[in-house]
């Protein structure tokens, strides 16, 4: 037994196709932007080893005020993705309410809500996974740079300790 869909209903199914295609896109260019960011991290700390500790020093400076913006910008997009799901949610109430008058059962329409809900909270997941991504590559580049200038310290301390060595071998001859 097929059941003829209203042309509401069909107008709404359209909306919810434009609404995955966006979702589609939007991820698509934030994996672009983390993979970008990766391979910048990446070449930073590959190249943090031919460089003088101070300049490494200011590269981790530099990090973590990018760190900061990063987290500062995740902070402040989940606040507007929160306010924008009420938003949604609220919007999403009244078109299920419109839909519902338009679908034959009670069954039927809470099936639709239950999709558009778990649509909903999909999108939102997601766009917030993707600037926690960001911020977690710049933090990594963080660590990286200071683990390499950590690393330019213990080998001057072993270059320094070597040379008093040498300097009281050669005072007991």
């Amino acid at each position: 037994m097929s059941v003829k869909l209203p042309s509401g209903l069909l107008k709404k199914e359209q909306e919810l196709k434009e609404g995955a295609k966006k979702l589609e896109n939007t991820v698509r260019s934030k994996v672009s932007d983390v993979q970008k960011q990766f391979n910048r991290t990446k070449s930073s700390v590959e190249s943090s080893y031919k460089e003088s500790k101070k300049r490494v020093q200011n590269r981790v400076d530099k990090a973590r005020s990018n760190l900061q913006l990063h987290i500062k910008h995740a902070q402040k997009t989940k606040s507007e993705l929160e306010a924008k799901a009420a938003k949604e949610r609220k919007h999403a109430e009244k078109r299920i309410a419109q839909l519902k008058k338009m679908v034959a059962t009670k069954k039927e329409a809470k099936e639709l809500e239950r999709a558009i809900s778990r649509a909903d909270r999909a999108e939102e997941k997601a766009n917030n996974k993707m600037n926690f991504a960001l911020a977690a590559i710049t933090e990594a580049e963080v660590a990286a740079l200071e683990a390499v200038h950590l690393r330019m310290d213990a080998l001057e301390l072993l270059g320094s300790h070597s040379k008093q060595k040498k300097t009281q071998t050669k005072k007991k001859k």
